[in-house]
């Protein structure tokens, strides 16, 4: 088991550390811009030889379509945009080949919805952005793909419901949020009591589940 541990950590190290190196490529400084006006194509490789990245350089900026790899050689993860367009559209692997996150950002900021997935392949949570920061909702999700909680954010802030459910579906824990701060301190809530099924019933026809808005 200890092995089994070790190994499932130093694949979540690998997978933390591939995806620092790669937004690393995607989001340059301007310092880096102007003293590393690289052109054409450019390869990094690992001390065994085997290449960890690829992509292409026009005028110091990555172009077209990038690659990182593990240092088994499985893609890590992939990069695309048209020349000229400011915006990426990005998606991570586990080792396994697995889908690990997808995500689009723009300017250097990460920009729409952002999905991030077990390695099973189910969702594991999601949640939206503008210019990097936090913009409407994020929801996360149990293994067995049933909704786990439930927030809303307004630039960057969390407001508004936010709801913590059981694996069942019934209502774990709830607060509510303005402006980042807690308004209304989270309580806890009994599985399956009658407060609890009208709470979820005046939810759902919210919208439902999700936050109040």
């Amino acid at each position: 088991q200890s092995k089994e541990l070790e190994e499932s950590g130093r694949k979540k190290h690998e997978q933390m550390r591939m995806s620092a190196e790669f937004c690393k490529v995607m989001r340059k400084t301007e310092d880096e811009k102007a003293s590393e006006k690289r052109e054409g194509p450019y390869k990094k490789y690992y001390p065994n030889g085997q290449l960890g990245l690829e992509v292409v350089y026009k005028n110091g900026e990555p172009q077209g379509t990038a690659k990182m790899y593990y240092e088994s050689g499985q893609l890590g993860g992939e990069a695309v945009r048209e020349d000229g367009n400011p915006e990426w559209q990005l998606k991570e692997f586990y080792e396994s080949g697995q889908v690990f996150a997808e995500f689009s950002s723009k300017n250097g900021k990460t920009e729409g919805l952002l999905k991030k997935y077990y390695a099973s392949g189910q969702l594991q949570y999601e949640e939206s952005y503008v210019s990097g920061k936090l913009e409407g909702f994020r929801k996360t999700y149990y293994a067995n793909g049933k909704l786990e909680s439930d927030e809303f954010y307004r630039d960057g802030l969390q407001e508004g419901m936010a709801a913590v459910y059981y694996e069942n579906g019934s209502l774990k824990s709830a607060g509510l949020f303005k402006n980042g701060k807690t308004e209304v301190p989270f309580r806890m809530y009994d599985m399956a009591t009658d407060e609890d099924k009208e709470f979820q019933r005046i939810m759902k026809g919210m919208g439902g589940g999700d936050n109040v808005r």
